[in-house]
């Protein structure tokens, strides 16, 4: 185990002391977004990386970030967003290359990249013509001010929709409201239908169908996917 931050350096003292190979698979989920040193940690991990190893990285990229609207990705203060055209640039540049990449839902849809050590080129990418993209995620961002907060605890889950603008909760619904805990007796992932449902009724009463998703900290699985969708499908859009 290595018990800091992620270094060649570092890991190859591990390997030279017990004897070790370099390994053939290295992961990086979720971190992409966070690193003070994007080119650094790729060249290390090609570095580290054995001849025939595989490097796997999952993150949410920009182009499906925007897709789903999530600003709560900038409201978590990450330093990067990444373009497929960047992340091709950062591999190659620093000794790999994309030979495969698959779409997912986590996190609300995510790219999973396979790269290899750098032979002939990555293959061909999805064209993405981020400044357009970018003028229309700002063009909606400034339209839907109104923000979804969730909290969930072991029990209980909690929404409410907030005007930023105003500093202001303008409708929520809970678990513990007393017209939801009648009907609260199923399982956790039917509450946060049973939730949604009634929030998305307080919300059209106020003529309120578009917000942006801060799920905060939160995954998007379980039951904040499911609050989520459930809005969703009864017309709310996020």
């Amino acid at each position: 185990m290595l018990n800091d931050f992620w270094s060649y350096a570092k890991l190859n003292k591990i390997l030279l002391k017990n004897k070790l190979k370099k390994p053939k698979i290295i992961t990086a989920i979720g971190m992409f977004y966070d690193l003070e040193n994007p080119n650094r940690f790729i060249r290390d991990s090609a570095l580290a990386l054995d001849e025939n190893g595989i490097f796997i990285a999952q993150l949410m990229c920009l182009k499906s970030m925007i897709d789903k609207n999530d600003l709560g990705n900038i409201c978590h203060e990450h330093i990067e967003f990444y373009s497929l055209k960047s992340l091709k640039y950062l591999f190659e540049h620093n000794g790999l290359e994309i030979f495969k990449i698959e779409e997912n839902d986590i996190n609300g849809g995510s790219y999973r990249i396979y790269c290899r050590k750098f032979k002939n080129g990555s293959i061909k990418l999805k064209s993405e013509n981020v400044l357009s993209l970018m003028k229309g995620f700002i063009k909606r961002v400034n339209k839907n001010r109104l923000r979804l907060s969730v909290f969930r605890s072991s029990k209980n889950i909690y929404a409410q929709i907030i005007d930023d603008n105003i500093s202001k909760t303008l409708v929520s619904a809970s678990s513990q409201d007393k017209d939801i805990m009648k009907e609260t007796k199923g399982k956790k992932g039917d509450i946060s239908k049973i939730v949604a449902k009634n929030l998305f009724k307080k919300a059209a009463a106020k003529k309120i169908n578009s917000v942006y998703f801060d799920r905060g900290k939160y995954r998007y699985h379980g039951r904040i996917k499911i609050l989520a969708e459930t809005l969703r499908s009864e017309g709310m859009k996020l």
